[in-house]
């Protein structure tokens, strides 16, 4: 798969973790080359949606429709043109959204760079469309979106059933806190959501760094 520079630039800030990604004018970088500039060489901004789709995206338009539109600019400029959807992440809350890309309009080359090494390509596309899409906005008008692509997105989601299932049973069984460790904020935000509904049980995280874990606990009692 040919990296463009929105991937590129993407995959840098997300292994970085910063809040703001640095980055260039990407339509302008497509035409000169097709690997991300050396360090330095781009100004500290956010990609604002326009920039990549070449036409104003209102950011009062629903995210329904802001999603999607820039999903599919952004994964033009990666020279993988396809169409995606959007749809409420029922797990998530009301607030959050679900962007399911069309596989079938891809090789599968360009289907397996994005999901390669734990989905390292679809991450970052992610944590690029959260930093764009809600730059600008103020806090209570900002959206959590999902990438999902042929069902990784998915199978992810099911582990992660699994891990909140086991913590429920031992917890009961024992009377004892489980610890879930290996976990990222979006995966700990998932299990606390999938958690939400056992009046029997408290959720939180705890630890720094990589040490940060879930912890599910019995609700102590009176």
């Amino acid at each position: 798969m040919v990296q463009s520079p929105v991937l590129n630039l993407a995959l840098e800030n997300a292994s970085l973790g910063r809040s703001r990604l640095v980055t260039v004018n990407v339509v302008s970088a497509m035409s000169t080359s097709e690997s991300a500039p050396e360090s330095g060489s781009a100004s500290e901004s956010v990609i604002a949606p326009e920039a990549l789709s070449g036409q104003p995206i209102p950011e009062a338009s629903s995210p329904l429709v802001r999603g999607p539109q820039w999903l599919e600019a952004a994964l033009a400029q990666m020279q993988m043109p396809t169409t995606a959807t959007a749809e409420h992440d029922a797990i998530a809350g009301a607030d959050n959204y679900w962007l399911t890309i069309d596989h079938t309009q891809l090789s599968r080359d360009q289907v397996e760079g994005l999901i390669a090494n734990g989905g390292q390509g679809l991450d970052a596309l992610q944590h690029l469309a959260n930093a764009t899409l809600n730059a600008h906005l103020d806090r209570d008008d900002q959206h959590g979106y999902v990438i999902e692509l042929d069902g990784y997105r998915a199978r992810q989601r099911d582990n992660l059933r699994a891990i909140a299932q086991e913590a429920v049973d031992q917890v009961r069984a024992t009377g004892e806190p489980y610890e879930a460790m290996g976990l990222n904020a979006a995966e700990r935000k998932q299990i606390h959501s999938l958690l939400e509904e056992y009046d029997d049980l408290t959720t939180h995280s705890e630890g720094l760094g990589s040490d940060r874990r879930l912890v599910v606990s019995p609700k102590p009692v009176g």
